[in-house]
């Protein structure tokens, strides 16, 4: 029964992978589209590149993660995100929001809900009790969009993005 329990958990976790990779592809081939009334790309990627090459690379956890801290590494591959700049201004979308419990103060992973980041590439950490972390932890943005994304999602998603950053512009 044990082994048939890991096939089975296994088979989903692959299968939950792929479709969230899906969703982060799609993501980015709509990111990649996005063009001025030029014609010029609206997003490039962190290092300044456009989306014309290596479209969907990075943007997600390392397989191996906790390789030196645990016995058994932990694959993290299921982590999944997007790094870009629109208007010079760096953008981290999620496909993991962090949120922090506004009672309760509870720091949570909402798996599936789309997360927003916009700031400095190596943003200075801050404390969170005894420990120093990155600020997306308390000052990302929880959307309400939740996967699988609808292409209007992924529109009005990026128009999000784009609008928040427009604004302080």
């Amino acid at each position: 029964m044990q082994n048939y329990n890991k096939d089975i958990f296994e088979s989903i976790r692959k299968t939950y992978e792929i479709a969230r990779e899906s969703e982060r592809k799609r993501i980015i081939d709509y990111i990649a589209k996005q063009k001025d009334e030029k014609g010029k790309p609206l997003f490039c990627k962190v290092n300044g590149n456009n989306y014309e090459s290596d479209l969907y690379r990075g943007g997600k956890g390392v397989t191996y993660y906790g390789k030196n801290r645990f016995k058994n590494k932990y694959d993290l591959s299921n982590w999944k995100y997007i790094e870009t700049k629109y208007k010079n201004k760096y953008v981290f979308i999620s496909l993991q929001s962090f949120d922090i419990d506004p009672k309760e103060k509870n720091i949570h992973v909402l798996y599936d809900r789309i997360g927003i980041f916009i700031g400095e590439k190596e943003p200075k950490s801050i404390k969170l009790g005894n420990i120093a972390v990155s600020p997306m932890f308390k000052e990302m943005i929880v959307t309400e969009y939740q996967l699988p994304l609808s292409d209007n999602d992924i529109q009005s998603l990026i128009m999000d993005i784009k609008n928040q950053i427009d604004s302080t512009i």
